[in-house]
């Protein structure tokens, strides 16, 4: 019986940091990652395939190559521009949220949070957020630019890359617990994340270093590393010293009413499973829009 509350409990802890986890995605990351599907979809080509290529879009591809070269270039800087920024932005973030999970979970829902897996779960959601802002950016590239064909087999592959992820959300759940899930999710994310570079370097005729957006000196690495642990000191300087407040009785209370709302959300809420929908329908609206005839 004691297993069986404490396993309910770690699913009310994971559902709580799915939440805080979510936030930055959800409210800075998916804006970015719209924006530059529009961006790319309206300033680049949509690739052709080769069986439907006409007269029409040849014609506008030959009468003016160097336009379409300078195109083709603000839209790559756009692209390189942006990678680097939300890569900064998740990089700071695993910077102050990996010393700082635990503070800011008792500041949260009290030391009930901070007692079992709670601090772990969200300094690996740290590093997830990563994995989520750079699929968010090269996907949109992706999709704004593939062609029927690509989008067809793209969303054939997404199929076959959540097979995977079930397979090692199985075995990760049962070796590692609740940890196995966002572990899970950060290797489907890093299979998109290979697939879409892939794909951008092959839009781009394979001229292009697709490691440049990650690409940053010395000094800053150093400033990060020497920041985490500071952050990280400090944090285990103050909470030593801080006495917390709330008492057991209290924070077991308001656990057990958060506890029966969460129980059902445990992976329907993951956010690698949530992305796969918004995938899907993204190709499957392009893929339909390209069916619809135009209105005369």
């Amino acid at each position: 019986m004691k297993n069986f509350c404490r396993k309910f409990k770690n699913q009310a802890i994971f559902d709580i940091i799915n939440n805080l986890g979510s936030l930055l995605p959800r409210l800075i990351f998916s804006t970015l990652e719209e924006s530059a599907y529009v961006y790319f979809q309206q300033t680049l080509s949509r690739t052709k395939d080769e069986h439907i290529q006409d007269d029409q879009w040849q014609e506008e591809q030959l009468s003016s190559p160097s336009g379409q070269k300078t195109i083709k270039f603000n839209a790559l800087t756009f692209y390189n521009y942006l990678l680097r920024f939300v890569t900064i932005i998740s990089l700071l973030v695993i910077t102050f949220g990996i010393p700082y999970s635990s503070t800011l979970l008792y500041i949260y829902g009290g030391s009930n949070l901070i007692e079992d897996s709670g601090p772990t779960l969200l300094r690996l959601y740290c590093i997830y957020i990563l994995f989520l802002a750079i699929n968010g950016i090269t996907e949109a590239f992706s999709q704004a630019t593939m062609s029927i064909k690509q989008l067809k087999n793209y969303k054939n592959t997404i199929s076959i890359f959540a097979l995977i992820y079930f397979g090692i959300f199985y075995i990760l759940i049962n070796k590692i617990g609740i940890y196995g899930i966002i572990i899970a999710n950060c290797l489907n994310m890093l299979l998109r994340i290979i697939t879409n570079i892939y794909y951008v370097n092959q839009y781009f005729d394979w001229t292009i270093q697709w490691s440049k957006p990650f690409q940053f000196s010395y000094y800053y690495v150093l400033i990060l590393v020497f920041s985490l642990f500071i952050c990280y000191y400090t944090e285990k300087c103050s909470s030593q010293s801080v006495q917390h407040p709330l008492s057991n009785k209290r924070e077991a209370l308001r656990l057990k009413n958060l506890l029966p709302s969460m129980l059902c959300k445990l992976v329907i809420s993951s956010k690698a499973i949530s992305c796969a929908p918004i995938t899907f329908n993204r190709v499957i609206q392009t893929l339909l829009d390209e069916k619809t005839p135009p209105i005369s």
